[in-house]
């Protein structure tokens, strides 16, 4: 591809000088030594209106091409791509002649902050989408390989469900605590409120406050002010239910401590500092344009957006203005906007009607992680509003994705649900599908239909079809207009059992949408790690047996013509057994590792011990986590086992003595191993622990096993249609 021509306005520090500054060797900071380096872009012309700045920039690099003029340079240097590297007080009017120039650009980067006030930013948001320029921010801890490598540390659940952040900073909530902000924003998550108060009363411009956020997820940030005139000081701590993250040193540093058994106190857990490599904070500036460069050739993401610098602009000015009205709590959705857009930034701001509400409903696990992604869509779209509502083990899995809800017990007479339905301006409802006493799922959808409102159903698993929409006679009486379905072979299997094809959709499963970029994500390094935090030792072979309530399910007696023909106990008590043999013939360690079900308590494991391998019984740390770090996946037929292998993992399905068909799709196709008869289960984890040759076929056959993506858009997209078939959208 051709090299783009860049060039720099303002050539202080950040745009050329840091680059000469001893202390900062080996470290690419500066915006003229980043376009120098990369091999993507050339620095061709410099402006300042400083000439002895201008001069001493231009022989440092080499550049010819010098204008003490913006206009003049835009017209006469033929860039591609620009650098603002100007005071911030500045930003607002030469980022508005660069976007009003006749020859439009391909791309801006602009040093933080994006304008000094709210108005500002809006309008030039929406000029750089007028013109379709490429608007990126430099709040520089997004382009750094550690605050990366952290940002999927934290999404990949090892810090488990975030408790709180706290941070401190000197030198402005614009200047330095915008930067602290927006790093909040990248981490944990969009801020709804802040109240802030001015205790050191420095700069009345842009003062020194002190924070409380609340974000969209629940968590709570307290960001404290400090005096610049004793020292500067960047710091921020991230807590989550199974660690913490410590950021020391402006981010340069980044400590790691995970929650482990206290070594004081019996039954207590304590952090202790575990040695972790997240990379460097080094050459921030080259991988900018670095990301800038790739945004302009292949329209790759940008790390920083025009948003994500009016985001920061919006939160820093409803934190001056709570702090200007006696510590007020204010709603940055309510308080966006301080004043009166002027009249361009109103040609872009047309009044919005308020989109359409739609209800959603989930009570167990498996419909839960597929409705959440669907919600964090439709939240992402802003085309409806979504209302969510929880019961059961629901909570405890949005409240891991961040999904504001209002929770439900399973008490509400159906008359209530009727009034809630009748009295709320809903246009649609969407529910998960559950197995459990309290239904609530097909009585709301009961409620919809006897009122009209269209309602949409989303399966999550190739099992229990006709009990899910079924009453006590085994009838389809709880049937929505449309159920969203994993795959051809659900819908064909469903038609078979008397469903209407008219009302099935083929979207694909949103649970397993994020299962691609898990398994590139996941490293060696990564895998010893979850392997540690168990106990597993280097020499120990990590058996996974991740349980299902299927007694709970389908009751003690296996004799009914309905029970499935096995339970957990049976199945675990077989698969210790067996794994004590193999240990014994193969001279090996094992370690079983017992993962319980959502609905299980990890007391119901108590009894299981072995005088041979180890056992241990956890629900600590991510499923997938676990399941990407053991040696071999053993369950029955629970959707954990079809992540497995869509993750690449060798995997098991013991369900001896099964009554019915096998609705594992896995075992179907082959990509997971299936075991029908109590004798076959020690010969099949003989071949698939030991058989060098067996695990290669299968890790062949698991390369091949591919899975349609992007489901949760699909269903997000089926509900746009739904509600634009009644005219609401």
């Amino acid at each position: 591809m051709n090299t783009l021509r860049a060039g720099i306005i303002g050539c202080g520090k950040i745009a050329s000088d840091f680059a000469d500054d001893p202390k900062m060797q080996g470290d690419i900071f500066s915006h003229a030594e980043a376009y120098t380096t990369f091999p993507g872009a050339e620095l061709a012309a410099i402006c300042d209106i400083d000439e002895d700045q201008l001069s001493k920039c231009g022989r440092r690099w080499g550049v010819e091409a010098r204008y003490q003029d913006v206009r003049a340079m835009l017209a006469e240097a033929h860039l591609d791509m620009i650098s603002v590297c100007t005071p911030d007080n500045t930003h607002y009017a030469i980022l508005k002649e660069i976007l009003t120039a006749p020859k439009a650009l391909k791309a801006i980067l602009c040093e933080k902050p994006l304008a000094a006030t709210v108005e500002q930013s809006q309008e030039l948001v929406a000029l750089t989408r007028q013109r379709g320029i490429i608007l990126a921010v430099v709040y520089l801890r997004r382009f750094a390989s550690n605050m990366r490598a952290l940002k999927d540390f934290i999404e990949t659940g090892h810090l488990g469900k975030i408790q709180a952040v706290a941070g401190w900073y000197t030198k402005g909530i614009r200047h330095n605590g915008s930067h602290w902000i927006d790093l909040l924003r990248f981490l944990v998550g969009e801020v709804d409120w802040v109240q802030a108060w001015d205790r050191i009363q420095d700069d009345p411009d842009d003062p020194t406050l002190d924070l409380v956020l609340g974000l969209e997820n629940g968590v709570i940030a307290t960001l404290r002010a400090a005096e610049v005139k004793f020292f500067t000081i960047f710091e921020m701590e991230i807590l989550g239910s199974l660690g913490r993250v410590r950021l020391t040193d402006s981010g340069y540093v980044v400590e790691y401590s995970r929650a482990a058994a206290s070594k004081r106190y019996t039954g207590y857990r304590e952090l202790e500092n575990i040695p972790k490599n997240f990379g460097d904070r080094k050459d921030v500036m080259y991988h900018a344009v670095e990301n800038l460069v790739s945004a302009i050739q292949t329209g790759s993401p940008v790390a920083c957006t025009g948003e994500d610098g009016l985001a920061v602009i919006q939160i820093a000015s409803a934190a001056i203005q709570s702090a200007q009205q006696g510590k007020k709590l204010l709603s940055i959705k309510e308080h966006g906007s301080w004043e009166e857009p002027c009249s361009l930034c109103q040609l872009f701001m047309k009044a919005q009607p308020t989109p359409p509400t739609i209800i959603a409903l989930s009570g167990d696990p498996g419909g839960a992680s597929a409705v959440g992604p669907v919600i964090k869509r439709l939240q992402s779209d802003q085309r409806v509003q979504v209302e969510a509502l929880a019961y059961n083990e629901t909570a405890q899995i949005w409240d891991n994705l961040g999904i504001a809800y209002n929770k439900l017990s399973g008490e509400i007479p159906d008359q209530e649900i009727l009034a809630f339905l009748q009295q709320r301006d809903v246009k649609l409802l969407f529910t998960g599908t559950s197995v459990n006493p309290v239904d609530l799922e097909k009585r709301f959808i009961a409620a919809a239909s006897r009122i009209g409102l269209p309602s949409l159903a989303l399966l999550d698993f190739w099992l229990n079809y006709r009990l899910r929409f079924s009453n006590a006679a085994g009838e389809l009486a709880f049937m929505p207009n449309k159920i969203a379905v994993m795959d051809a072979l659900a819908r064909d299997e469903m038609i078979r059992e008397g469903f209407d094809p008219a009302r099935i959709v083929i979207t694909g499963q949103p649970t397993f949408d994020d299962l691609a970029d898990w398994r590139q994500r996941f490293s060696p390094q990564l895998r010893e790690e979850i392997r540690a935090a168990i106990g597993i030792q280097p020499d120990e072979l990590f058996v996974l047996f991740p349980s299902q309530p299927q007694s709970s399910l389908y009751g003690d007696d296996k004799i009914n013509g309905d029970h499935i023909g096995f339970d957990e106990w049976d199945v675990l008590k077989a698969l210790i057994k067996a794994l004590e043999n193999l240990q014994h013939q193969n001279d090996a360690k094992i370690h079983l590792v017992v993962r319980p079900h959502p609905r299980e308590t990890m007391e119901l494991f108590q009894g299981f011990h072995s005088n041979q391998i180890i056992i241990t019984v956890t629900t600590e740390g991510g499923a997938r986590n676990q399941v990407m770090a053991a040696d071999l996946v053993v369950g029955m037929n629970t959707e954990l086992l079809v992540e497995a292998c869509y993750l690449g993992c060798i995997t098991l399905s013991l369900q001896p003595n099964l009554r019915h068909i096998d609705k594992l799709p896995t075992n179907r196709v082959g990509v997971s191993r299936a075991v029908y008869r109590y004798e076959d289960i020690q010969p099949a984890l003989s071949e698939l622990l030991f058989d060098a040759n067996v695990r290669q076929r299968m890790f062949e056959k698991l390369e091949s096993y591919k899975l349609e993506s992007k489901a949760a858009g699909k269903v997000a997209q089926l509900i746009y249609d739904m509600i634009q078939a009644r005219g609401a959208l």
